[in-house]
Order: structure tokens, then sequence, then C-alpha cells
């Protein structure tokens, strides 16, 4: 508890989720990694999940290199 947040957003049109992990607490959360979601057409069911790992992409995105809550 306390050592993830997730932010929704979006990754080429698809809802996505950027994720940021601390190591302890008093320090912000920094980027780890983006997972997008994929949805079975026609229905409201997940299914893939593909995370990149790639904390370059959060800026490509407009997304903060760190969070503090």
């Amino acid at each position: 508890p306390g050592r993830w947040r997730v932010l929704p957003t979006h990754f080429n049109g698809q809802l996505a989720f950027a994720e940021y992990t601390r190591q302890r607490p008093g320090v912000p959360y920094k980027a780890f990694c983006l997972t997008v979601v994929t949805l079975t057409p026609g229905a409201a069911r997940i299914s893939e999940l593909t995370s990149f790992l790639r904390q370059d992409l959060f800026a490509k995105f407009g997304l903060p290199a760190t969070i503090d809550q």
C-alpha cells in the first residue's frame, strides 16, 4: 500500500494507465510503465494488457516523470 499511483490516460487512441512507484514514504512517485488496455470488440471486456517499461514515453504523451501524491 502506498507504493503505487495510477493515472488514467490514452495511448494511440486506447485506454491506458500511467503507473508510478516509489521506494519509501516521503519521496515522489517515479514513472514506471504505461499499460495499454485492449478491449474485445463489441463487448466491454478486457482482452489484453500491454505494458511498456519505457519512462521516455511519459514525456511524449504529456505525462509527468514524477508525481507527489
